[in-house]
């Protein structure tokens, strides 16, 4: 592959993830409130963490990922891309600091 269609091929599946996530709208609940992707923390602080992952073993990250989630007060979210995923974990502050940092050793170790 060429380094123009290499780029363009990435390019299109970042598109593609970043329009699945403003197609999504998920209701929270009995409030109603519907949630939108945040890309950054307001003044109430972070409730969630969402990105896409195109790389290998995306069900692996997925198991992870819902296994963590399921030994603390956290949601997983999961959005199937043709290529890839995005993944949302939803909790406390606290949890979505530690979630951010379980990720990113995740995929630096699955190199």
């Amino acid at each position: 592959m060429t380094g123009t269609r290499a780029a363009s091929s990435r390019f299109s599946r970042l598109l593609r993830a970043a329009f699945a996530l403003l197609r999504r709208r998920d209701v929270n609940g009995a409030s109603g409130r519907t949630n939108v992707p945040h890309f950054g923390t307001g003044a109430a602080g972070m409730d969630s963490y969402e990105f896409a992952y195109f790389g290998r073993d995306l069900e692996s990250l997925e198991n992870a990922i819902a296994t963590w989630c399921s030994q603390r007060k956290c949601r997983l979210e999961t959005t199937e891309l043709l290529e890839g995923a995005t993944f949302r974990i939803s909790g406390p502050e606290a949890t979505i600091q530690e979630a951010m940092k379980m990720v990113r050793v995740w995929m630096q170790r699955s190199r």
